[in-house]
């Protein structure tokens, strides 16, 4: 299985990548200081079921250096599990912390919901339930 790690900022790149779903997608955003990594897997729920919309920014994005350090080293520590016994089909495909209070973040690790709006299409959003 081909694994990618983005660190890109544009949130069409990143949905255009997870299109494919032959990859392992491991996805990093901050913004002011919080930190959001996200990890798909081919069977998930995709990087465009998480960002349905890409936000527009309306000038810069305000971030401290250290924010952008953490958000890299959350992304590196996603991967490493992956390696592991878990595997890259990680329960808790996304991690979110606040840089200022990251002992306030220990229950901020959560499935990523599907999403019947994802942009991408992906065969997850697809689906239809039972009812």
């Amino acid at each position: 299985m081909r694994q990618s790690v983005v660190a890109r900022s544009e949130m069409r790149q990143k949905q255009n990548l997870s299109a494919c779903q032959k990859a392992d997608i491991k996805s990093r955003a901050n913004e002011g200081f919080a930190v959001l990594v996200s990890s798909h897997m081919p069977g998930q729920a995709c990087v465009g079921c998480l960002h349905p919309a890409a936000a527009t920014p309306t000038g810069p994005i305000p971030t401290a250096a250290f924010v952008s350090l953490l958000s890299g080293l959350m992304l590196v520590a996603h991967w490493i599990r992956s390696l592991g016994l878990e595997g890259g089909a990680l329960t808790d495909q996304q991690t979110f912390m606040n840089a200022l209070r990251p002992e306030g973040w220990a229950g901020g690790a959560m499935p990523v919901a599907t999403n019947p709006a994802c942009p991408v299409h992906c065969t997850v959003s697809r689906r239809r339930k039972a009812t």
